[in-house]
C-alpha cells in the first residue's frame, strides 16, 4: 500500500509524518507513506507553533475556485506519476483530498475511483469548484482552529476574486463510493464538519472513530491501533 499523505493548513509535510509516527507504527513496515508540502507558503497553525520549527504551508491560502483547482491538478499530477493506492489527509488535507475524489467522481461517472481508500482525520467540509454544489462559505465556516494566515483574509482578498463553495450532505445528493475512515475529536471546532463529511460519504464502506481531544491526531496506543485497525478493516 502506497499513501498520499496531506497536512493541514499551516503545517507542512514533515510535522504530519512526525503527527502520524505512532499510527504508522501499527501499520505493515512495507506501506509506504509519501508526505507532500503544500505548494503555497502560510503563517503556522496555532496548534503546531511552538512544537515544530517552519517552514509552514497550505495548498491554499484562501478557497477560491482557482486555487482549489490547482490543488486538484497537484493530486492529479502526483496519482497519475506515482500511482499512490490511498490518501490520507488531516484538516485542509482532508478536505482537499474529499473535494478531489468528489469532482473525479462526478466527472468520470461509473469510472474506478482513483485510489482504494481515503482516511480523514479532524476533516473540515471539502470545497467545491463548480458554483452549483453546496453553499455559501460564510465566516462563521473559518473555526477557531485556524492558522493566523486566516486572519489575513480581508486584504488576500481581490475584487475578482470569489470564494468556492462547500459540498454539504443536505444539499448535495453526491456521496463518496469509496471506503473511507473517518477521525475526529468531539472538542474540535470542526468537529460538526467532520461529522458533515461523513454523510458526504458512502454509509456502507464507513468507518467512523470519535476520540476525546481536539484538532489534532491521537498520539495514544489505543487510539493509534483502534485507527490502524480501521484501516485494515477497510480493506478487506
Amino acid at each position: 500500500m502506497k499513501f498520499l499523505c496531506l497536512h493541514g493548513m499551516g503545517t507542512s509535510g514533515a510535522i504530519l509524518q512526525a503527527q502520524t509516527r505512532h499510527l504508522r507504527s501499527k501499520l505493515p513496515d512495507d506501506w509506504l507513506f509519501d508526505f507532500v508540502d503544500g505548494e503555497v507558503d502560510c503563517n503556522a497553525a496555532k496548534e503546531v507553533k511552538n512544537l515544530f520549527p517552519a517552514p509552514y504551508y497550505c495548498y491554499y491560502r484562501l478557497p477560491t475556485f482557482e486555487n482549489v483547482q490547482e490543488a486538484h491538478e497537484l493530486l492529479d499530477d502526483l496519482i497519475e506519476d506515482e500511482g499512490f493506492d490511498a490518501l490520507l489527509g488531516f484538516s485542509q488535507g482532508s478536505a482537499l483530498a474529499a473535494s478531489y475524489l468528489l469532482h473525479r467522481q462526478e466527472a468520470h461517472a461509473g469510472s474506478v475511483p482513483p485510489v482504494k481508500l481515503a482516511v480523514f482525520i479532524s476533516a473540515s467540509l471539502p470545497f467545491s469548484i463548480d458554483n452549483l454544489h453546496g453553499k455559501a462559505v460564510q465566516e462563521r465556516d473559518f473555526p477557531i482552529a485556524r492558522p493566523e494566515s486566516y486572519l489575513e483574509r480581508p486584504p488576500l482578498m481581490q475584487e475578482d476574486e470569489v470564494l468556492a463553495r462547500r459540498w454539504t450532505p443536505d444539499r448535495d445528493s453526491a456521496r463518496l463510493r469509496l471506503p473511507t475512515v473517518h477521525v475526529f475529536g468531539k472538542q474540535d471546532d470542526y468537529h460538526a464538519q467532520s461529522k458533515s463529511l461523513v454523510d458526504l460519504c458512502d454509509g456502507a464502506g464507513r468507518t467512523v472513530i470519535e476520540h476525546e481531544q481536539g484538532h489534532w491526531i491521537p498520539q495514544s496506543e489505543n487510539m493509534s491501533r483502534k485507527v490502524a485497525s480501521a484501516i485494515f478493516g477497510s480493506l478487506l
